[in-house]
């Protein structure tokens, strides 16, 4: 088993008339599967009764993995937390 990231934007039916649907959500969501189509069944099935604006997609690789490779900046305050082990000088 491989461990897939699912990510999108999906909207919750809510009701009837014009206003059926609510505000879209983004979805980032990990799952253990034997292949990806597997891992989009699974997300499927945790978010059904929605609508998918964008995905799912699959990938290997969290956004956050993706986003550090590529060197992109980091919001202040979110960066790693100092090692306990080592000593300040």
């Amino acid at each position: 088993m491989k461990l897939y990231w699912i990510e999108g934007l999906y909207i919750v039916k809510e009701g009837t008339g014009r206003s059926k649907y609510s505000a879209a959500k983004p979805y980032s969501q990990s799952f253990w599967a034997n292949s990806p189509q597997e891992a989009v069944q699974m997300a499927l099935d945790d978010v059904s009764g929605t609508r998918w604006l964008e995905g799912p997609t699959v990938s290997e690789t969290s956004e956050e993995k993706r986003m550090r490779a590529l060197g992109a900046p980091e919001l202040p305050g979110f960066e790693a937390l100092p090692d306990k082990k080592t000593k300040k000088k």
